[in-house]
């Protein structure tokens, strides 16, 4: 792998300067596979698991703590944990502490135009892949324009989109194919970009000035290994699903249920779905990482085609005809282009107790179960805007607009990817601005319960606008990719950047969450207080 080398060289150069080294390195283990850490003289890798963004600071407080009752005097960063900037590690870490972005020697060793960046700062998630060789995949900052950012999108012409990394399954990343460009310019349209750039400069000088943020994401979804669904017909044509993973909220039973009602003809009121029966389904493998649909929506899907073809013979046996020209319509199984002959699916699920045919088969009854395991995550794309309006007297920030665009392959059910965005968008503003998990002394937490720990309400959520992209994925049987983890990634990065972009004429970066009244204070303080001693 050509960026060992050039970590080696980053490590060998950072223990020259300040010290020894000790390495951090996050869930993704990017070098671990492949350089082994007596290379770089280490004992052992340091593993930071990455949850979410606290979870993160969490594991960096705990690691940066450790490392320096060791002594250590530099801290290298694979992969940019999280995308997060030197000053949170530094806070916990060694006075002298350093830290080397890997991204940052992939482009010393290959170039601007040889590697893509997947880190964002000061935005906490993965990004679509940039054109610069830079360790920053924000699409706007101080720095860049929209304009820019749009241009540096991978092009549809360049999927599938192979990174050169692996993912944590270890296949190689590709990316699916997806237009970037145009769902990142739609968002821009929409929101009105340069509107919104115009009331920015009026309001610019006076103690609420207004700010725009964007960002953007790849997020890996569908992990495996596997998921599976059993499909019945009862006697009272009632269709029963079974699927090993159990629903938080995501809405499985209406999607699940969907999909086996489009396979069998029927109406997706008379489709039950039972999740986590270990009864009637012995494996699962839980819900997280936007998995479910992308691995138990191809398993129902399979098992309720197979409960199908076993219908349709049924039915040819009964009413004299070809199984092909069986048409399931209407919780009925009929002969096409003649409705009149035909039977309901209950009369016919009864009838399949006695069929010859699925006796010579050996699987009486219309049942069937199927298993999907994909070969390796989709990746869903999204992106979203917001424009904030600082107080710079109290530290009040007020989101003013808010709008979200997402791809998530083939939407089973356009309504719950809504919900799950709201959702999700809700919890990452409340991650950027409000929740906060601290500790006394004793390592008490001195939140523990809803009435101590600040999360977002209805006044502060504002009013969220969603658009549905639809780039089915080559790598699922129902072309779904994830989506439920999607509209939490991107609001820590587009409201501090928004925040960023509003206070930018004063000197004002923050990077920590959540970004309380009396942090942005102080962070106005502190920038008054450099350029007075600038002047």
């Amino acid at each position: 792998m050509k960026s060992s080398q050039a970590f080696i060289q980053a490590v060998a150069m950072t223990n020259a300067s300040i010290g020894p080294v000790s390495v951090l390195v996050n869930s993704a283990g990017v070098l671990q596979r492949t350089l082994p850490p007596e290379q770089l003289g280490l004992a052992e890798w340091d593993f930071v698991v990455r949850v979410d963004l606290r979870g993160t600071y969490v594991c960096c407080a705990a690691f940066g703590a450790r490392m320096a009752a060791r002594g250590a005097g530099a801290i290298v960063n694979i992969a940019s944990v999280a995308g997060m900037r030197s000053g949170p590690l530094h806070s916990y870490g060694p006075a002298k502490a350093g830290v080397i972005h890997l991204s940052e020697c992939l482009a010393a060793e290959w170039g601007p135009k040889g590697v893509r960046v997947n880190t964002v700062s000061p935005g906490f998630t993965q990004t679509p892949a940039l054109d610069k060789g830079k360790a920053s995949g924000t699409l706007e900052d101080a720095t860049m324009s929209a304009s820019t950012a749009l241009g540096r999108l991978i092009r549809p012409e360049e999927m599938p989109y192979r990174t050169g990394l692996l993912y944590r399954d270890g296949t190689p990343v590709s990316y699916d194919p997806a237009d970037f460009p145009a769902a990142f310019d739609r968002l821009l349209r929409a929101f009105d970009y340069e509107g919104w750039r115009q009331r920015q400069a009026e309001a610019r000088g006076g103690h609420r000035p207004i700010g725009i943020g964007l960002a953007a994401y790849v997020q890996g979804t569908g992990v495996g290994p596997f998921e599976g669904a059993d499909v019945r017909i009862d006697g009272g044509g009632a269709v029963h699903v079974f699927i090993g993973v159990s629903s938080q909220g995501q809405a499985h039973e209406t999607t699940m249920a969907q999909i086996a009602a489009t396979e069998l003809g029927v109406d997706p009121e008379r489709v039950f779905v039972v999740a986590a029966d270990t009864s009637a389904l012995p494996f699962g493998n839980g819900t997280g990482g936007s998995r479910v649909a992308a691995n138990a929506g191809p398993a129902v899907a399979r098992s309720a085609r197979e409960v199908a073809v076993k219908a349709r013979r049924v039915a040819a046996e009964l009413l004299e005809c070809a199984p092909e020209d069986v048409v399931l319509a209407g919780g009925r199984a009929q002969v096409a282009g003649v409705p009149q002959r035909g039977m309901p699916l209950g009369d016919l699920s009864r009838a399949a107790l006695k069929s010859k045919t699925l006796a010579r088969e050996g699987s009486p009854g219309l049942q069937a179960c199927g298993y999907f395991a994909p070969e390796s995550v989709t990746f869903a794309f999204g992106a979203q805007a917001c424009a904030a309006e600082v107080d710079v007297e109290t530290g009040a920030v007020r989101l003013l607009r808010y709008l979200a665009a997402h791809d998530c392959g083939r939407a089973i059910n356009p309504m719950v990817v809504e919900g799950q965005l709201h959702g999700g968008i809700a919890q990452g503003i409340g991650t950027a601005l409000y929740e906060e998990q601290q500790y006394d002394a004793n390592g008490q937490p001195n939140a523990s319960t809803l009435a101590d720990y600040l999360i977002p309400g209805p006044t502060e959520i504002p009013a969220i606008r969603i658009f549905h992209l639809e780039s089915p994925s080559p790598y699922t049987e129902l072309g779904i990719k994830g989506m439920g983890e999607g509209g939490a990634i991107a609001p820590p990065a587009v409201v501090f950047n928004a925040v960023n972009d509003a206070l930018q004429h004063l000197g004002v970066e923050v990077t920590e969450t959540p970004l309380t009244p009396r942090r942005l204070l102080a962070a106005i303080a502190a920038a008054a207080r450099k350029r007075g001693n600038a002047a």
